[in-house]
């Protein structure tokens, strides 16, 4: 909730701030004001709001098969999960009184169009011992996330691995 009142406050301060930039001073009169302030209020909610998809991806459940130790998140449907895409999962945890997300590990996107929801399947873990906190309880998918986009460096880093894993092989 806290991200979402920053995210507006940031958007109306940008807005604002071009405002003033292209002539509103203290001598614009004063209805001139308020009605660009509502506007600029207006346009700060609707961009949170059409973006809020984007960022605050829950994962809703999980499946854990122990003999291929093999992990998948569900999630609702979002337009930024596309079918075959790789996303990041990140575990987000309170320390000191201050909120850390933590990337755990990235996954593949499965898209059933008869499943409500969309199916991740963990293929590198970054932190085994978070990712395993999900085993805990039920509970615990609350503070696991997705976002739509992967590092590069995550992406060549596995890449590189395997490499070298083919070349002394």
């Amino acid at each position: 909730m806290m991200q979402k009142i920053l995210a507006l406050v940031a958007i109306f301060a940008d807005i604002l701030t071009i405002l003033s930039v292209w002539g509103i001073n203290e001598e614009s009169p004063l209805w001139l004001k308020i009605v660009i302030t509502i506007i600029a209020i207006v346009i700060g909610i609707v961009m949170v709001v059409l973006t809020h998809d984007a960022y605050d991806i829950m994962v809703k459940r999980y499946h854990y098969k122990e003999k291929e130790n093999e992990f998948r998140v569900y999630t609702k449907k979002n337009k930024y999960l596309v079918d075959g895409s790789v996303v990041s999962i990140y575990y987000k945890y309170e320390e000191h009184e201050e909120e850390h997300d933590e990337l755990v590990a990235l996954g593949y996107v499965f898209i059933d169009d008869n499943d409500p929801d969309i199916q991740i399947k963990i293929f590198n873990m970054i932190n085994e011992k978070l990712v395993r906190n999900i085993l805990s309880s039920n509970k615990s998918c609350k503070k696991y996330h997705i976002k739509p986009n992967v590092e590069f460096s995550r992406i060549s880093e596995i890449v590189m691995n395997e490499s070298e894993a083919n070349d002394s092989v």
